[in-house]
Parts: C-alpha cells; sequence; structure tokens
C-alpha cells in the first residue's frame, strides 16, 4: 500500500490595507498602538474577540466574561504583543479605561468618516 501526500493548498493573502491606529501613552508605563475598530485592514481575530468581550461584557454569565476577557488578550497578544506587555503591568480600574477609550475613540474615528 502506498502512503498519500496530503494535497496542499496554498493561498497568498491580499496586501492588507494600511491599518489606523490609536496610540496610546500610559504615563510611567509604556506607549503602544491598537487598531481603529470597524476599519480596513484590523485583523479578523481582534474584531471578533472584541465584538465577543463587549457581548458578553453586557449580558453574559462570570464564566462567559473570563472566557472573553481571555481570547481577547489571547488575540491581542498575538497580534499587537506591545500593548500586552503594558496592559500586564497594570490594574483593574486602568485596564477598563483602555478599552473603554479604544472603543470611544474608534467609534469617534469611524463615524466621522462616513
Amino acid at each position: 500500500m502506498t502512503e498519500e501526500t496530503p494535497t496542499e493548498v496554498q493561498i497568498t493573502p491580499t496586501a492588507p490595507a494600511a491599518v489606523e491606529l490609536i496610540a496610546f501613552n500610559i504615563v510611567g508605563v509604556g506607549k503602544f498602538d491598537l487598531p481603529v475598530l470597524g476599519t480596513p485592514g484590523v485583523p479578523f481575530g481582534i474584531t471578533s474577540a472584541f465584538g465577543q468581550f463587549e457581548s458578553s461584557r453586557r449580558t453574559g454569565t462570570a464564566q462567559q466574561k473570563m472566557t472573553a476577557w481571555t481570547r481577547l488578550i489571547d488575540t491581542l497578544a498575538d497580534t499587537y504583543p506591545d500593548a500586552v506587555r503594558v496592559i500586564a503591568r497594570l490594574g483593574g480600574d486602568d485596564i477598563a479605561e483602555i478599552f473603554k477609550q479604544w472603543g470611544k475613540k474608534s467609534r469617534e474615528h469611524t463615524s466621522s468618516t462616513r
């Protein structure tokens, strides 16, 4: 019996759009950028994880919130590791403010470009 090699699929991604970024300066801790949510070029994982996080934050159980938070941080670590390095050094209120401002600045930006 001969062993078959699985068929290989090759996909060449389209050139990503230049991702618009929001600069964060956490005084005395560090600087990092996060993408403007809802704009072209934002990695799908970020869009999906942030949406799940926002949804669970509003109506989820404690377990759903923890799962969504973990997924968001894991996705950020893969796509924007500098942000996670800074965020990891902060407390809960400061972290909450970062995510609040990220959503707010993204909404402001996307509403002004429509």
